[in-house]
């Protein structure tokens, strides 16, 4: 079932550009346009006009934030974000953020160090809760899986004409098993063997 977009990146075209509303709407693929608000465009000062940003028939990288919802099209960003057990991979950001959740100043300050020497450069990551736990090693790995998957990415947009779904987020049980999962758990029980 296609019914959980959220997560998904797509190359998507630019339909038309509303400065009156200070957003676009932008073709997926589907029956409904996803709507691309100016304060979801990287890049894009909320001062000035959203043409002066955005162009239709232009090409762009979206992200789903927000599910399609009867009268309503997806709600995208071009902020995008490749989350992990440990980490969240930030393709245009450029810096390393901690969970709140992780108190201890001393680890903050040491997981900083560690993943800004680490990380490809023009890129930002987040350390979620369960990255506090983890090993320098896991991350380190966990980042690489991340990298490569956004290299993958990039090698598909440059390929792809839009609209196109460049890269299908997990599904509702494998985002449970992503987020949640630690090695605290000790068993985990369905009740549906597919």
């Amino acid at each position: 079932e296609d019914d959980d977009r959220v997560g998904n990146i797509y190359k998507a075209r630019v339909m038309n550009v509303l400065p009156g509303l200070s957003c676009a709407f932008v073709d997926l693929g589907y029956e409904k346009n996803a709507f691309l608000y100016q304060g979801d465009l990287r890049g894009a000062k909320l001062s000035a006009p959203i043409g002066n940003f955005l162009k239709r028939d232009h090409e762009i990288l979206v992200q789903v934030k927000k599910e399609e919802v009867p009268g309503k099209g997806a709600r995208v960003t071009t902020h995008l974000t490749l989350p992990g057990h440990y980490l969240v991979f930030l393709p245009y950001q450029n810096d390393v953020n901690i969970s709140r959740k992780v108190k201890d100043p001393e680890l903050r300050e040491e997981l900083r160090t560690y993943l800004r020497r680490l990380k490809p450069k023009n890129t930002g990551l987040i350390v979620r809760t369960a990255g506090a736990l983890a090993s320098l090693q896991d991350l380190a790995a966990e980042l690489e899986t991340l990298y490569d998957k956004w290299q993958h990415i990039c090698d598909l947009e440059r390929h792809m004409a839009a609209p196109a779904l460049i890269y299908k987020d997990l599904d509702v049980v494998q985002k449970v098993l992503r987020d949640y999962i630690d090695g605290s758990t000790t068993s985990i029980v369905l009740n549906d063997r597919e």
